[in-house]
């Protein structure tokens, strides 16, 4: 009886984590747009310099911050793969 309360609590607790698990629910939210990594990369350059183009030219303060948080929040679209680590090292050298 204990082997079958431990066989049955392990299966109850695989079940419950392959449920909730994160790699289950993996695609995009439907509302979402994901881009692939090359194009994020260079969406991502432009921005940071949008913002470096601002700052550099004496742009007020709040449409620098603007711009900064833009690019902040856009480099979460950026993932941290190999693929992506290739693509921005490609920019940075080019």
């Amino acid at each position: 009886m204990k082997t079958l309360k431990k066989i049955a609590l392990a299966a109850i607790v695989a079940a419950s984590l392959g449920a909730v698990s994160t790699t289950s629910f993996a695609e995009s939210d439907p509302g979402r747009v994901s881009y692939p990594a090359a194009q994020a990369v260079d969406m991502l350059a432009a921005k940071v310099q949008t913002a470096t183009d601002a700052i550099t030219s004496g742009s007020d303060a709040e449409t620098t911050s603007k711009l900064i948080k833009e690019a902040s929040d856009f480099s979460k679209e950026v993932n941290a793969n190999d693929r992506v680590a290739r693509a921005v090292a490609k920019q940075l050298t080019s």
